[in-house]
Order: C-alpha cells, then structure tokens, then sequence
C-alpha cells in the first residue's frame, strides 16, 4: 500500500467518524430537545395547542401522526412514544404498553358526564388512560342523487349507490361492522370470512369503491354517493358543502371513544397528558372540529344539529352500540382479513 492509499483511508476514517459523531450529537440534541413524544391521530393536535402546553408544563413536544389504526400499531412496535392517543378498539392491541404505577387522569374523570363515567368503568381501560373525545360512524351522503333515513338497510344503500362513488373508512372494525350489518368480531377471523368476502364483493358490485379515512375529494364529483365515515368529518363535510347530509344510523353507527394513554411516567409527560386531556381542551376540540366530548355539551357550542347529536350521544349512551375491541390476536385476524378486502377492491 503506497502513501496515496494511507491517505485515502486515513481520509475516509475521518469522514466515517465525523458522519458518526455528527449523528450522536443530532440524537442528543433531539432527545433533549423534545422530552415528550405523543403519537395522535393526523389534525387531532394543532400547533397551537401543543404550544400552549409546552409553556405550562415548561417542556418540549414532538408529535407524531398516523392515518389509520393499523399505520399507529406499526409505529408503535418501531418507536418510543411517551403519549398516545388512539381509538378504543385497539385499546387491547396497546394496553401492555401503558405503564400503571401512576394515575394521571383521576381528578379529569371526575368532571365526565354521568352516562360517560359509568359507561367508562365498565370498559374496564387502564388508570392511565381516559377518554380524549367520543365518536359515532355513521352515513354522508349526496342529497342530489339518493336519501338515507333511520330506516334505509344495507341492501337499498348500496343499491341506490349502483353506477356511481362510494367510500368507506380504512378501519377493519368500522368498516367490516358496516358492511356485515354488525356482526360479531369473531366472525371476522374465523370459518365466516369466506362467506363474508362474497358478501362484500356482492354489495359494492357496480359502484366505484374508495377505501380511505379521508373523503375529501371523492365528496367533490357529481356522481359521489355516500361515504361510510366519522360523524366529526360528517359534521365538517355538510358544512361546508351544501349538497351533503349526514345521520346516523339505529342498526349501522357504532360509538368508540379516541382514548390517550400513557407509555412513559415521568412528571412531563404526565403534565402534558393531564393538559390536553382537560375539559378546557377537550371542550375547545369539540366545537372546532365535531367530536363529542366526554364532559358533557360544551357551554359555546352553537345549538345546530350537531349540538342535537351529541346531545343524543350523551343521554343515550347506555342504549347505543358500542364499538368492540378484541384482543390483539384477534385485531390482527381481523386487519388481515380487511386487508385482503381491500386488495380485491384496489386491484379492479
């Protein structure tokens, strides 16, 4: 090996440990930077907020953001988080993670609504988690082209969706509920899916399928039928097109509630989950963006139909149908079984 060649490695030796140290430094940084990671679904945090909180529990926030549940199980398994918020039917699929020497939450659980907290102990969820909003699914449709009433079934509402839009929520549980007319979730993993494949392929037969949480642009197109979605972008939806309805339905909307929990039990994170998860919070996101909030009527809520909806939410808590969540090897049955449902649908 002649000088040139020593020099060479030499040179490299020092850019490879330069490059190293450089990026030692950069995870140093950012780990002090931020000491609370929160995972939330995407648009569920703003900004705003999150700087709000910083300043009062005199910390740093990163957020991360997931579009569906089965994108938050994946991050899960490959990240650290110190918060998470997430819908209560992957509750079981996540509850090893929450951490139960501490309970962050008590003094906030007092201030529900009565139906709420009675409703809240019998799910059964860890101490350290509690309820950020509640949810209903139910049907945004196009009042130019068809009506859907407490009484439309299945079969008439994909039959007058025939030739035209449809789309449906990239949720296994949701969506699978929907289209079997509330089965049971161990149908969905078990000698039923065979069956239930058929079934679907039978239902959507004709119309154009969208399987996305979000609706945004399918709403746009004159032939857009209906969309199987949350009542929050329901309630967004017909605001801001005058075209569109949303209801909710006896037999087809299922409640869940978006659940924060906490992964890590220092005083920070307990700070900021205690923050966001407050009344004055939580009531501030359900006026701004239609979620149901667990306290009760917001007092600046405007008494529109939506006010009539979470109104309805609230007293009839008991009676409505609330969304299942199965162990974590069964959500994966299930999520596999859903995906195979999509597939087929992606590949016309």
């Amino acid at each position: 090996m002649g000088k040139n060649d020593f020099k060479f490695e030499n040179k490299m030796k020092y850019v490879i440990n330069c490059k190293i140290f450089s990026i030692l430094i950069l995870l140093i940084f950012n780990s002090s930077i931020y000491a609370v990671n929160v995972i939330a679904w995407w648009g569920y945090l703003d900004s705003t907020s999150i700087n709000i909180v910083e300043k009062k529990c005199n910390t740093k926030i990163s957020v991360d953001t997931y579009y569906s549940s089965d994108e938050l199980l994946r991050r899960v398994e490959n990240a650290k988080y110190s918060l998470a918020i997430f819908g209560s039917e992957v509750y079981n699929a996540l509850k090893d993670k929450i951490v139960s020497d501490h309970n962050a939450f008590t003094a906030i659980k007092k201030q529900y609504h009565p139906n709420v907290l009675r409703l809240l102990y019998k799910q059964n969820f860890a101490k350290n988690s509690a309820i950020m909003t509640l949810n209903n699914t139910g049907i945004l449709y196009n009042k130019n082209l068809l009506t859907v009433s407490k009484d439309t079934n299945l079969n008439d509402l994909f039959e007058s969706a025939k030739g035209k839009k449809i789309n449906f929520l990239d949720e296994p549980l949701e969506s699978l509920k929907f289209v079997t007319h509330g089965k049971n979730v161990s149908d969905f993993s078990g000698t039923q899916t065979q069956k239930h494949s058929e079934e679907f392929k039978k239902l959507i037969s004709g119309s154009s399928v969208l399987i996305s949480n979000s609706n945004k642009e399918i709403i746009k197109y004159p032939d857009f039928a209906f969309s199987y979605t949350w009542a929050c972008i329901g309630f967004k939806r017909v605001r801001d097109y005058p075209n569109l309805a949303y209801t909710s339905h006896p037999t087809l909307s299922f409640v869940s509630a978006d659940l924060i929990a906490l992964f890590s039990n220092d005083k920070e994170t307990q700070c900021v989950a205690e923050h966001l998860a407050s009344k004055s919070a939580v009531d501030k996101n359900a006026v701004e963006a239609f979620y149901f909030s667990p306290f009760g009527l917001p007092a600046d809520l405007p008494k529109n139909e939506f006010w009539y909806e979470h109104k309805r939410i609230l007293e009839d808590y008991d009676s409505l149908k609330w969304l299942e969540y199965p162990e974590k090897n069964q959500y994966v049955k299930v999520s596999n079984f859903w995906n195979k449902l999509k597939f087929g649908v992606n590949k016309k």
